[in-house]
Formats: C-alpha cells, structure tokens, sequence
C-alpha cells in the first residue's frame, strides 16, 4: 500500500498538478473546504478518494514547503560565505584584530567611516609588514629629513632611522634590532645603547580604550606600543587621537586620491583650542594611506591659511622584503659610549 501511494504522488506531481502553483490563499481555501466536510451530514465524497486527495495535498505542501526552506538555508549559507571587511568600530575587538597582517596592495575600494579611519591609524602597527622611505617634516623652527625601513614579522622588530637636520647639523641614526636600541650621533662620535621593551604581540587597541576617563572622570589617553621609527609618518598615534577624536570638527573630503602611487584618504578639520595654541595653527589636512593608516601627508594652516607645520612624504615602499643586513649595529670604532647614571 505504501508503495502503491508513493507512486501515485509521483505520478501526480510529475503530471497533472506539475503546473499548479499552490500558494497560501489556496492551501487556506481547501482546509476550509476539508473541515465543511467533515461538518456536513451527508459525507457524499467517497472515503477512498478523500484519502488519496488529502495525501496529494499534503504531497504538494511538502514539496512547496521544502522548496522555500532550501532556497531560505542557501541565502543563509550564501551570506555567510562573503566575510565581512572591516567595519565600524561597533563590530572591532582587541581578539579580532590582534596581529592582523593586511596587504597593502589589496583593492579596498569601498568608503570607509571616519571609525574605520581612526582606527586604522590607531593600529598601523597590524597593517604591514615591512616599510621603507623618507618623508620631510617642518616647523617655523626645524627641518628634518627622515630616511627609514622597518621590518615586523613573526612578532620581531627591527628597524633603522636616520634623522638630518641641517639647520642645526645634526645627524642622528637609530637602529633597533634583537630588544636592542642604538643610536649614533655622528657629529659627537658618540653612541648609546639600551633595552626596548615593545611587543607586537599585544594586538590591536579599540576606541574605547584609547580615549577612556581617569577615576576622577577626566578624559586620558591610552596609548599603543609601537617602534620608535618614523613614528610620525609610520605610526602616527598622537596624530590621529589628538587630531581627529572630536568626529565633529573634521571631515572625508577625499575616499580615495592617488599620492606616490597610493590610494589615500584626505581629511580636513579644525583644531581644538589645545592643538591650536600647541601647533600655532587652526586648522589641519592629512593625506591618509587607505589601506594602512600610515600618515603620507600633513598640513596645519594659520588663520590666514599659511602652511605652519608639515610632513611630506618622498619615497614609500610597503611590504617588500628587507635583509637582516640592514639592521645591524655597525658602531664605528672611534665612536664613544654615552654612559647613563
């Protein structure tokens, strides 16, 4: 019997109700007309052929029914196989990010909120993993070129800096390598040495943590560790919590602009009263590497829109390999250590 009934709904569904669309007002339709019948006195619909009716029915729910589950469960599955980039700082924990490599090259077309922005220069340490290039920084007091390679891989550091300022002829070089910071200053023939106790490792820093308040209720600033090479440029923490925690006095003017070959982002605002007097400016402009945080360009103006203070980016390479070579401690002969007490 069991046999027999499953070929008939397979004849049945194959067949004369291929072409039915069974819809909600319909299946509503026939349940009422069943319940009727089972009401009504004269019961004139012969008992065999209700049976095979209702099993029909039931055959064509089922089918309907599963049909609109699987095309459900796909959409489900389908969403989840797209991952999710990055998003506002709402969905960004210290767990999901730490020691998160991005490629540098990679098409982040997409606009970014200004969270993401922040972010990303608060964490500039988990964007790359190699970086070399010079950039110029300005003052109404000093000029300094910067010439720099930093290497982070496997949770190891090591980096050169070599700072000119030729107003003031000074040549400083700082190397770090092996938990071990030195730097030379050529024109004295001296140099120093010392422990460095940065890790890679702690991971990323949210916006809550970094701008948090005191036991008193005063608003503090944590900071992130990160190498002290082209800090300004590289990891340009001060920058962008000084500069850009009050999303009401700054905007996007740019998603995506090209500098040196790269996507940056441009950001325009104003500068707090601390800033203004700190800086000697009132307002500000940053060139912001897209996919990294890093810092390729900045200007603050005076009132009447001079450039005050300025870093320009001249050379940038990201993530192209760099010999150990690079970072070894070649101290001159002739050069003294400077000894703390």
């Amino acid at each position: 019997m069991d046999e027999r009934l499953k070929e008939l709904r397979n004849h049945m569904t194959t067949t004369e109700l291929k072409d039915i669309r069974f819809d909600d007002e319909k299946k509503k339709l026939v349940m009422k007309r069943i319940i009727n019948q089972k009401k009504s006195s004269k019961n004139w619909w012969p008992k065999g052929l209700s049976i095979i009716f209702s099993l029909a029915i039931i055959t064509i729910i089922f089918f309907s029914g599963k049909h609109l589950l699987f095309n459900s469960s796909n959409l489900a599955q389908g969403s989840k196989e797209i991952p999710e980039k990055i998003v506002g700082q709402e969905g960004i924990t210290q767990s999901d990010n730490a020691n998160k490599i991005i490629n540098s090259n990679q098409d982040d077309s997409r606009n970014l909120s200004k969270k993401e922005i922040l972010y990303r220069m608060l964490n500039t340490n988990d964007y790359f993993k190699t970086a070399q290039g010079a950039y110029v920084y300005q003052n109404p007091f000093t000029e300094q070129e910067i010439y720099y390679k930093v290497r982070m891989e496997k949770g190891d550091l090591a980096g050169y800096e070599k700072e000119v300022n030729k107003q003031m002829n000074i040549t400083r070089i700082t190397i770090v390598n092996n938990n071990k910071l030195v730097t030379l200053h050529e024109e004295q023939k001296k140099y120093e040495m010392s422990g460095i106790g940065i890790s890679l490792n702690e991971g990323s820093i949210s916006l809550e943590e970094v701008f948090g308040k005191d036991l008193h209720g005063s608003s503090i600033i944590k900071y992130r560790e990160r190498p002290p090479i082209a800090s300004d440029s590289l990891f340009p923490f001060e920058i962008a919590a000084n500069y850009l925690q009050d999303e009401s006095q700054w905007e996007i003017e740019q998603q995506e602009e090209k500098y040196l070959g790269e996507k940056v982002i441009v950001i325009k605002g104003d500068l707090g009263a601390l800033n203004s007097e700190k800086h000697q400016s009132v307002s500000f402009k940053l060139w912001v590497h897209k996919s990294s945080g890093i810092l390729m360009k900045m200007e603050t103006y005076s009132p009447e829109g001079n450039v005050v203070n300025s870093l320009v980016t001249q050379k940038f390479t990201l993530d192209k390999s760099i010999p150990s070579s690079e970072f070894q401690f070649n101290i001159p002969k002739d050069f003294k250590k400077i000894e703390h007490h």
